[in-house]
Formats: structure tokens, sequence, C-alpha cells
């Protein structure tokens, strides 16, 4: 679990993408996903910086900025493979990647 403000978690295993709600297909996505009810607000109605998009449809919004909840991610990704595995690979697969590049 990964925290993204305000004693919220979120589970590292769903989340596909970290973005920036800066850009119109992002507003798009956030602004469906409140339609369809798939959206979840943890942003405690401040200015959301961070959009986390889920394997399962839904939306998370949050206040963090989206370098800090990939950096969050990162972490608890490399302290599940160090208890797993014993190690961390250095090409680690996964959700992994994909955080990197945020």
């Amino acid at each position: 679990m990964i925290h993204v403000g305000y004693d919220n978690y979120v589970s590292l295993d769903p989340i596909r993408a970290v973005g920036h709600p800066g850009s119109a297909p992002t507003e798009r996505l956030v602004r469906e996903a409140r339609s369809k009810g798939l959206l979840i607000d943890f942003s405690a109605g401040r200015r959301y910086k961070a959009v986390l998009i889920l394997a399962d449809g839904y939306i998370v919004v949050s206040h963090l900025s989206p370098e800090t909840v990939a950096k969050r991610a990162r972490e608890e990704w490399i302290e599940r493979e160090r208890q797993v595995r014993g190690t961390v690979s250095a090409n680690p697969g996964g959700a992994a990647p994909l955080l990197q590049a945020c």
C-alpha cells in the first residue's frame, strides 16, 4: 500500500499509470470517471496534482505530485522485492518500469 495523502492508501498492484492532470485527455478521463462513479478523490478538497489510473478502471486523484506518488510506489515495490527475493534486480519487471518513467 502506498500513501497518497491525508491517511489514504492505494494498493500498488492495480496502479497502471501515474500522471499530471494538466492535459485535456487526462481532465476528460477524470470527468468521465466522476460521471460513471469510478473516481476516488483523495485530494480533501484541494487542487489535485496526481491522477492514478487503476487496472479496474477506477481513477484516483491526490493532492500529492505525480513524482511523489511514483517515488513512494517505487520504494514500496523495492521493499516488496526484497522481502520476496532477498534482492532487487537491476531491471525490475511488473509495475516498476512504468513508475520509473514518471
